[in-house]
């Protein structure tokens, strides 16, 4: 049995051609992702400081939000407008009454290098 592949460099060029909106749909959807489960991490540990420092920050963790500004930029954290999210400052630094939660930067060391992966994950399947 023999195989005959035929491509010429039109076809390259076309298929080319298709890989940045191919790219910008990937990363956006790798973006929404990890912004989703950051939130979720900063949000489930702001829960856990809540049961170790008694009811004063009942409403903190549910003030936790993942929202777009643009299709590749995600925040996440405490929503000033929602709940004690508006002492987010105090309650992630710490306070005189209060040592550092510290929330954000917990959740962020988990999710930056699976945000990495899936980057890369995106530009593997451009091509493979």
């Amino acid at each position: 049995m023999r195989l005959i592949i035929t491509h010429g460099i039109g076809d390259l060029a076309r298929d080319l051609s298709k890989k940045p909106a191919m790219a910008r749909k990937g990363f956006e959807s790798a973006v929404k992702r990890n912004a989703q489960a950051g939130n979720a991490k900063a949000k489930a540990f702001a829960s856990e400081q809540h049961t170790m420092f008694g009811d004063e920050d009942v409403t903190y963790p549910p003030s936790f939000t993942a929202e777009a500004r643009t299709g590749l930029r995600w925040e996440y954290g405490p929503d000033q407008s929602i709940g004690d999210g508006s002492q987010a400052e105090g309650y992630e630094h710490g306070s005189i009454n209060s040592p550092p939660h510290n929330d954000l930067g917990r959740s962020l060391d988990l999710q930056a290098p699976l945000l990495a992966k899936d980057a890369g994950d995106v530009v593997d399947r451009l091509f493979w």
